[in-house]
């Protein structure tokens, strides 16, 4: 992530610059007043740009190496409990920019939601670590309570990917995530 924010902070300064420079050839100030009153606009325009750009635009550019993830995925998660290996199916909301992620699940049993997420370059492999804290339906609550945890995803392809998490009851488990059908029927 620092990555991207290093690129977005050059990329800002750069498009700053030449905007700026194209100001001044288009419309010359004639006072200190109409230059300074050029750099005010220049910086508006700059970060409305970068703004635009970091939150939507990033995504169609083909320069950009960052995993493109999908909005909606399937997935299941195989934990141990009781010494059974035991699965439950999940529904995985990603929002994402170019500088930040956030993930939600759904069970039957609780929602959780990302704390923080970041998308890494480790060994070659993007890898999608968050935090999370969890929110059980009052009925689960007595026997999952409220959680944190961690998780880990090797993202292999943006369509399908996988890893593992831990949280703070001690409990370790497996995820894997598909995309979501767009076609399927509800």
């Amino acid at each position: 992530m620092k990555k991207e924010i290093r690129k977005v902070i050059i990329f800002s300064l750069v498009l700053g610059i030449l905007l700026f420079i194209l100001r001044i050839f288009i419309c010359k100030p004639a006072s200190l007043y109409g230059f300074y009153s050029a750099i005010s606009e220049i910086i508006s325009v700059t970060l409305f740009l970068l703004f635009i750009y970091v939150k939507y635009l990033w995504i169609f550019n083909p320069l950009e190496k960052l995993p493109k993830l999908k909005k909606k995925y399937n997935g299941i998660i195989k934990y141990k409990k009781n010494e059974n290996i035991m699965e439950k199916k999940i529904k995985v909301f990603i929002k994402q920019t170019l500088l930040n992620i956030s993930i939600k699940i759904k069970t039957d049993e609780m929602n959780s939601i990302s704390l923080n997420g970041y998308i890494v370059l480790e060994n070659e492999e993007y890898i999608l670590y968050y935090t999370y804290i969890t929110n059980p339906k009052s009925e689960f609550s007595q026997n999952n309570p409220i959680q944190y945890g961690t998780c880990r995803l090797t993202i292999d392809s943006v369509l399908k990917f996988n890893g593992n998490y831990w949280n703070s009851r001690g409990n370790i488990g497996d995820i894997y995530l598909n995309m979501e059908d767009p076609h399927a029927q509800p």
